[in-house]
């Protein structure tokens, strides 16, 4: 049975309203005052082929525009150093169907690694080995992943070897791995790969550790400026997190050179959580945190300060660029941590697989993450911000201001499904399948998602 939830976020006072139940879908709204409003809506997909967990996940679209998630290597149910793996698979999102793939080829099977996508090529690097006397060696492997030929070609080896980095993609042409963990220690070095030439840069590195330096850290790219947060980094005899934000603004004209800064903020405090962008203009913009622990902890899901058990978080952290605020919505998704990278499978949705459960439990679990963006409202409810008011089977009804607009429909994948003006504010989708859709209107800075049931 798939499960639903639908998150519409305003800042201030929050308010909560009861959704209509079906037996496929639950719905939760929450709302609160914002510029910039986004309705979650969660749903569970078909389950992974095995259990696996600390894998590395991206998403691509083969040269025939199908879409996929990919999940390479990452750790089984034992959660034993034995049970680190290369095995990978693809999630077919059109049929909702998972298969293999060939296996990561790394020379030691790797947790902790990193994937991106670049010009719908799939970067998989660094990572780490465990062996039986528990010895941990970085690694300094990069991969490209071509979903075309579903093939893999080994790539210009890091200058450093590196794991439980942050890994971002600059304007779909650079790729960064700043900081994590190198065998010995953090690290302050930021690393630029460019695709196009198989060469490595070394780019401005981190100020310092104390701040700076951290594994377990994930974070997103918002136009020129990296934005990071959680992971643990080492104080003494501990590896602690720190409630920290940085940020690094990329220079246009030379992308080696990066203006670092750092803020304390709260909820900035995570430990090997997905994360994602959403951007709205120039000014406005989200980074989303997922899942994670407060608590960092070994491959096995054991904290690291006291040897017990971590529990998974199923929350939301968010940092909003215009305002400046950071906030934590608790309970979004399913608990899930030991998450090493997220998928965009279209426009505003994205895909999370595998990591661990509620005690620590290795899951094989694939969430889709829907996010219905409205832009520029103030009002009270999204009712109220909405420009559709009423949803059949048969057509789409727009409110009375929106009458005779123009609009297109997208799918969750970002495929144009329809388009042209609405006839006295009504829109026929009797030709569009059950699901779910994004309608944008003409002069709209918004899209707003609908569902025929």
């Amino acid at each position: 049975m798939r499960l639903y939830y639908l998150y519409a976020m305003k800042r201030s006072t929050i308010a909560i309203y009861p959704a209509a139940l079906t037996t496929f879908f639950a719905c939760l709204l929450l709302c609160y005052q914002m510029n910039a409003q986004v309705a979650w809506t969660v749903e569970q997909k078909t389950d992974m082929p095995e259990a696996v967990s600390n894998n590395a996940v991206a998403a691509a679209k083969s040269a025939d525009g199908k879409t996929y998630l990919y999940s390479f290597g990452g750790i089984d149910e034992t959660k034993a150093w034995s049970g680190i793996h290369n095995r990978s698979y693809r999630y077919d999102v059109l049929l909702e169907s998972w298969e293999s793939i060939p296996d990561l080829p790394m020379s030691t099977p790797v947790i902790a690694a990193g994937a991106t996508n670049i010009q719908e090529k799939i970067y998989i690097l660094g990572g780490y080995s465990v062996n039986m006397l528990s010895q941990e060696v970085s690694s300094n492997q990069l991969f490209e992943y071509d979903p075309t030929s579903n093939t893999y070609t080994e790539k210009a080896s890091l200058p450093r070897a590196t794991d439980d980095h942050v890994q971002v993609a600059y304007k779909d042409s650079l790729l960064y791995v700043i900081s994590g963990w190198s065998n010995n220690g953090n690290i302050v070095d930021v690393q630029i790969y460019n695709p196009a030439l198989d060469e490595w840069q070394i780019g401005t590195p981190l100020p310092n550790l104390s701040e700076y330096g951290a594994f377990g850290a994930s974070g997103a790219m918002l136009d020129d400026t990296i934005y990071y947060a959680g992971g643990a980094t080492v104080v003494g005899f501990n590896f602690t997190l720190k409630p920290l934000l940085r940020k690094g603004y990329v220079h246009p004209d030379d992308p080696t050179q990066i203006d670092w800064s750092v803020q304390e903020m709260e909820h900035a405090l995570g430990y090997r959580m997905a994360s994602l962008a959403l951007n709205f203009d120039d000014t406005d913009g989200i980074i989303y945190w997922i899942g994670g622990s407060d608590i960092s902890y070994n491959f096995d899901g054991i904290a690291y300060s006291n040897g017990q058990g971590v529990p998974a978080t199923g929350d939301i952290r968010e940092y909003d660029r215009g305002s400046g605020l950071f906030q934590r919505l608790e309970g979004v998704i399913q608990p899930t941590m030991d998450l090493r990278g997220i998928g965009q499978i279209g426009l505003g949705n994205f895909m999370i697989a595998g990591g661990m459960g509620e005690n620590q439990t290795v899951h094989g679990q694939t969430l889709e993450l829907n996010a219905g963006v409205f832009l520029g409202l103030d009002e009270e409810t999204s009712e109220q911000a909405s420009f559709i008011k009423t949803v059949s089977a048969d057509y789409v009804k727009l409110k009375t201001a929106f009458t005779n607009s123009g609009y297109q429909i997208y799918s969750t994948s970002g495929q144009l499904m329809k388009q042209g003006k609405s006839e006295g504010g009504t829109i026929s989708v009797s030709n569009l399948v059950r699901g779910t859709y994004l309608l944008s209107l003409k002069d709209q800075k918004r899209a707003e998602r609908f569902i025929i049931q």
